[in-house]
């Protein structure tokens, strides 16, 4: 991809333009690398219409919208001066505080560290670096910030806290069995999230999504990722609704019951729900560049 047609694709990243005008712009750009090129007398090309146009633009809008969401939080941030080095942390957490993890330092997609979170079992906020590497924490009334570096951090989770929010440049997240919200991104690695107790949002670009869902489980939730695939297992006991869709591949499902199914060339969506009360609980999934798999699954 040239440096023109990835300006014009930043440019729907930051809402400057529309999917629509990317579109023309796009046609604008071939149509002027045409006049240096010789081609041989041809029909003109009908109009774009039908499947194929409207996969474009539903290809347009989700890389935007993608590209967008990722783009925000990650930029330039030096770590808050107040912020005190810290080799780990073990403390209790106000009822409903925040609990807020970043990477320390600039670099997109660089070195960064993963962060495994669990349920506490002591019931207090616990964070351990990898070896030889330390925290910087602020603390400001009921909101935690964790600065992590290059070695990444093991995080206990206590059900006290009201939230937990992971902003990483780069590496891996892995949540198990977390009471609390959850909003996760990170711009060079998976997301591995088993069975939340509340509503989640996690986007991913350059990684793969893994989601185990439980009976626990409940309230709206969205999970997207730009180069990956996508594994939705439901557990024994789960009730809710997958709404799933992606570009460049196709969506799956086993062990479920299909509500509306629409294929398309270039792209796939199902609709799959499981249990008594299918719509108390809706999942939307989507990925560009990778298959999404859903299957119905046994309790663990």
């Amino acid at each position: 991809m040239n440096e023109e047609r990835m300006k014009v694709l930043e440019m729907v990243a930051d809402g400057t333009i529309s999917a629509d005008d990317a579109a023309k712009l796009l046609d604008a750009l071939n149509e002027s690398g045409a006049k240096h090129r010789f081609h041989a007398p041809h029909p003109p090309k009908p109009p774009r219409h039908g499947a194929f146009h409207g996969v474009f633009h539903t290809m347009g809008d989700m890389m935007g919208e993608v590209m967008k969401e990722m783009r925000v939080g990650f930029g330039r941030e030096d770590v808050p001066s107040e912020a005190v080095e810290a080799q780990s942390l073990d403390e209790d957490v106000p009822s409903g505080a925040s609990v807020r993890v970043k990477s320390s330092g600039f670099k997109l997609c660089g070195t960064s560290g993963s962060v495994k979170v669990t349920r506490s079992a002591s019931g207090r906020l616990v964070a351990r670096p990898a070896a030889g590497e330390t925290l910087r924490v602020l603390r400001e009334g009921d909101d935690i910030q964790l600065f992590i570096s290059a070695g990444g951090v093991e995080l206990e989770v206590p059900e006290a806290a009201g939230s937990l929010e992971l902003t990483l440049k780069a590496g891996s997240i892995s949540v198990n069995g977390l009471h609390c919200p959850l909003r996760a991104r990170t711009m060079g690695g998976s997301v591995h999230l088993v069975r939340p107790g509340a509503h989640f949002s996690v986007k991913t670009m350059g990684g793969g999504l893994e989601l185990v869902l439980g009976p626990e489980w409940n309230g709206g939730s969205k999970a997207k990722t730009m180069g990956g695939g996508v594994s939705v297992e439901l557990l024994k006991g789960f009730s809710g609704t997958v709404d799933a869709s992606t570009m460049g591949g196709s969506v799956e499902a086993t062990g479920v019951r299909v509500i509306e199914d629409k294929p398309s060339p270039g792209s796939s969506r199902k609709v799959v729900a499981m249990g008594e009360n299918e719509g108390s609980s809706i999942l939307v999934v989507k990925t560009m560049g990778g298959g999404v798999s859903i299957r119905g699954g046994e309790d663990v």
